[in-house]
């Protein structure tokens, strides 16, 4: 009975996860001037997360927004191409920064200390200029991020250039600038976001718990998005294989035997497809009839 109590805990974190999620995608679309609903904006993330378990090495990333945006509210490739930039952007500061400040505050816990004694003093004096610069001049720091662009995967800007820049080059950058330099709107997505780093990692927490095992929730957010992240990296679809195996280092790191690790790892991978998967699976089937193949050529052919 306890073990079904957190069953549902775990699916209830992963549904309100996804509405702050959702939410944010939402905010986004209405800078752009697109209005859609809560329960669209829900739809669309979820075949979204399911495109891209479906799609392998960033094409889910680079596929899966556009075409569920465009099946659910005819949203064009042009403005989910300019969401992309920014969500990307967003995605890649946050998580920089999170990963800069997990080894500052516990690199000392996981890996060998004389290396990160070093390597705090320069993590606090980075931490230190880009605060100086947000204060300071929050336009010039806007110029930084743009120019950020010019690292994203070859792909992802072989698409933008077909939509967007051969129409007019200068149309994404003025779209992403516009949308940094709202500061209430940028306010707004960032306590989204804050809510969703806090939020969601509970869902490994109460796995943890449901084995008996009570460990540090500091240590939980850290070992979810490290193990996040690298997995985001890795290209895979839904980070399968490298996020798992972070995980499960790091769980054997702070004591858990092999063996339990290794199902508390199972396990988070199995209810983390819930609910999105199975609702994107199914409002896939169901608009997506004869809607798929146009959507395809337009990005590819």
């Amino acid at each position: 009975m306890a073990n079904i109590i957190y069953i549902i805990l775990i699916i209830f974190v992963n549904f309100i996860s996804t509405i702050f999620v959702s939410l944010r995608y939402r905010s986004v679309l209405g800078c752009l001037e697109q209005k859609i609903s809560r329960t669209s904006a829900f739809i669309i993330f979820c075949i979204s997360s399911t495109i891209n378990y479906l799609i392998p090495f960033k094409g889910g990333l680079l596929v899966g927004g556009p075409t569920s945006a465009k099946i659910r509210e005819n949203i064009s490739i042009k403005k989910s191409a300019i969401i992309l930039v920014f969500e990307q952007l967003f995605e890649a500061m946050w998580q920089l920064t999170f990963v800069l400040f997990a080894l500052f505050f516990t690199g000392d816990k996981f890996f060998n200390n004389n290396f990160f004694n070093f390597f705090n003093i320069i993590i606090l004096i980075l931490s230190i200029i880009i605060v100086i610069y947000f204060i300071i001049d929050y336009n010039k720091l806007i110029k930084i991020l743009v120019k950020v662009y010019s690292f994203f995967p070859n792909r992802l800007k072989k698409i933008i250039s077909k939509f967007v820049l051969k129409e007019n080059a200068e149309e994404i950058f003025n779209s992403l600038k516009l949308l940094l330099t709202k500061r209430i709107f940028i306010l707004k997505y960032f306590l989204r976001t804050v809510i969703i780093i806090l939020f969601t990692p509970l869902n490994l927490f109460f796995i943890m718990i449901a084995f008996s095992f009570y460990i540090n929730f500091y240590y939980v957010l850290i070992i979810f998005w490290v193990s996040f992240i690298l997995g985001k990296l890795s290209g895979l679809p839904g980070g399968l294989g490298v996020r798992d195996v972070t995980i499960g280092a790091f769980l054997v790191k702070l004591g858990i035997s092999t063996s339990s690790a290794v199902k508390i790892v199972f396990i988070h991978r199995i209810l983390s497809l819930f609910p999105v998967i199975p609702v994107g699976i199914i409002f896939l089937l169901v608009f997506s009839k004869g809607k798929l193949k146009p959507i395809y050529d337009k990005l590819f052919l």
